[in-house]
């Protein structure tokens, strides 16, 4: 994205509102059409899509979230499950008035999006998985081996050259959009009170991943659901516990098991597919919605 065209996107997705019944910060654009909740993944916030938001638009009516103490939503010391995070979608929903709302999820805001249509088909008309977490599956070894990497010490205590690292690997291009992210989280990580309890809820979201993965829901799924994987994906599927699987395959797990899915593959693309490669993400979400 050029600079003119990524400063403009980021003036409309910094000016955001707060619903007070639910504690979530979001921007809301767009009008007519249908619905499309976005819903950010693991570490992220409302920024992740804001390749997204000028495109998808002038099509239909687009709301951006920022989940419970992410971003600039309510802080708390909450339980941080995937259940807990449904909840407060629910009732942010609610509070709005909003209805057979599309729920667009990336990464851990896809698992979020499964327990969300599983629940509430009726609520949730259509869903967008964008490299959904929670497909791939971990047994008890590999679920303790990754809670043992991930406590908060350690992520507090990392140096930024390890910060720049974790960026990296999401991406596929590290452009303006990726370096804007990084120096956020910098900036962020000065606040050192703010940024431990901020490392201390990641390790409680790892935790909620692996305690509630999407593998054993996902035949209860009935509504139109588009699945969307990233070939240059480094997280999904994670390459160190699982070197031998591969995108397609989870996307064969879930094309099988999703009655009524669509899949589709991201070229060029990495975990943030829907920065990497955005023009593509919003060609293949705008054809899905028609």
């Amino acid at each position: 994205m050029e600079q003119k065209e990524f400063e403009e996107s980021l003036k409309i997705i910094q000016n955001y509102k707060t619903d007070e019944s639910s504690g979530i910060a979001y921007v809301d654009v767009g009008e007519g059409g249908q619905t499309l909740l976005f819903v950010h993944g693991l570490g992220s916030n409302r920024f992740a899509w804001v390749n997204n938001v000028v495109e998808l638009s002038k099509h239909h009516r687009c709301i951006f979230i920022d989940l419970p103490n992410y971003g600039d939503s309510e802080k708390g010391d909450f339980s941080f499950s995937l259940t807990f995070f449904k909840d407060r979608i629910y009732k942010f929903c609610y509070s709005l008035g909003l209805r057979n709302v599309t729920m667009v999820g990336h990464s851990m805001g896809a698992q979020i999006a499964v327990k969300a249509g599983v629940e509430k088909p009726s609520f949730i008309g259509k869903l967008i998985l964008l490299t959904p977490a929670g497909i791939e599956t971990f047994n008890e070894f590999e679920k303790q081996w990754l809670r043992q990497i991930n406590i908060p010490e350690i992520l507090f205590n990392a140096p930024e050259e390890q910060i720049r690292k974790n960026f990296e690997i999401n991406f596929e291009r590290f452009g303006i959009e990726a370096e804007w992210l990084l120096l956020e989280r910098l900036e962020f990580m000065k606040d050192k009170k703010a940024y431990f309890k901020y490392c201390k809820m990641i390790c409680k979201c790892v935790d909620a991943m692996l305690n509630e993965p999407s593998s054993n829901v996902l035949h209860q799924l009935i509504q139109p659901t588009l699945v969307v994987f990233a070939e240059e994906d480094k997280l999904i599927p994670n390459r160190m516990l699982h070197s031998a699987l591969k995108y397609n395959d989870l996307m064969a797990v879930a094309e099988r098991k999703i009655i009524n899915a669509e899949v589709a593959t991201i070229k060029n693309a990495g975990h943030f597919a829907q920065i990497d490669n955005y023009r593509e993400v919003n060609r293949i979400i705008l054809n899905f919605l028609n």
